[in-house]
């Protein structure tokens, strides 16, 4: 897919949803500044378990974690927009 084409894509969703470009921009760079965050914590935390800890199988940790979130981020995600509570349910987008 073409840059063109994502950010008219982008574009398209913004007007449907008014969502105003400094909400955009803000998800935007919350989500950069989270994904930086978890870099440095994975560096962090496979330098520890390797010269720290001195765990061999450290990078099977960082695996078992990613393929645990990867597995259970779609399932938090059904329940999540399947029930209502109190203050109300969540609108996919």
């Amino acid at each position: 897919m073409g840059l063109n084409k994502m950010l008219y894509l982008l574009l398209r969703v913004m007007a449907k949803d008014k969502l105003e470009k400094i909400h955009f921009w803000a998800y935007g760079i919350g989500h950069f500044i989270n994904d930086l965050t978890v870099a440095c914590w994975f560096n962090f935390l496979l330098f520890f378990l390797k010269r720290v800890a001195e765990t061999p199988s450290a990078p099977y940790v960082l695996l078992i974690g990613q393929v645990t979130d990867g597995i259970s981020t779609p399932i938090v995600a059904y329940f999540s927009d399947k029930f209502d509570t109190r203050i109300g349910g969540s609108v996919a987008i």
